[in-house]
């Protein structure tokens, strides 16, 4: 009687794990899925993903950044990120400058070309199905925003922020969409 528990319950376990993967594996695609429509539509206006995220941080913060900080916020390694501006600063849709008080440090902007571009590139991607999500009913709506909550409520525990208020950190978060730069100076997130 015990044995056909525990199995039972490893069986149960098993197929919640492999519930769970095929989520997971489900989640992952619907990225990818859109990262290709987006690769695809910012070929259009000459711009590789990776420039395109480090010139929507920039034309979203509207002051210039150290080089520094767009790294970080881009998650490029720094040679990465200088090959990335090269092209953008190439292009007028960037410039570089430097601080008076520290000659070594690099400041980087987007220009009004590139602040342009970046809105031009948004307009288009209204255009886009939303991912999916502008075919959905307003009740689907609604169960995918419950349950993105449920998943951001477990991200913040892992970030131990789980003593925020939801509302609060959603918030919070759209401040990252307005400006990434600026979000990460004033929340620096680190896994506990």
């Amino acid at each position: 009687m015990e044995t056909s528990l525990t199995n039972s319950i490893d069986t149960q376990e098993t197929a919640r794990q492999r519930r769970i993967r095929e989520l997971r594996d489900l989640f992952l695609t619907l990225m990818w899925m859109g990262h290709r429509q987006m690769v695809r539509r910012l070929q259009a206006h000459d711009l590789s993903h990776p420039q395109f995220i480090s010139l929507a941080c920039l034309a979203a913060h509207k002051q210039p950044a150290s080089m520094t900080e767009l790294t970080e916020v881009t998650f490029q390694d720094a040679p990465a990120t200088t090959r990335i501006v090269d092209r953008l600063v190439r292009m007028g849709w960037a410039r570089r400058t430097r601080t008076e008080n520290d000659r070594r440090v690099v400041l980087v902007e987007a220009t009004q070309e590139g602040r342009r571009l970046i809105e031009t590139i948004r307009d288009d991607f209204d255009q886009m199905n939303d991912l999916g999500f502008g075919s959905l009913s307003d009740v689907e709506l609604t169960r995918i925003e419950a349950l993105f909550d449920s998943v951001l409520a477990i991200c913040l525990q892992q970030y131990g922020q789980d003593r925020l208020d939801l509302a609060q950190v959603k918030q919070e978060f759209r401040g990252f969409a307005n400006d990434p730069i600026r979000f990460l100076k004033t929340h620096k997130l680190t896994e506990s």
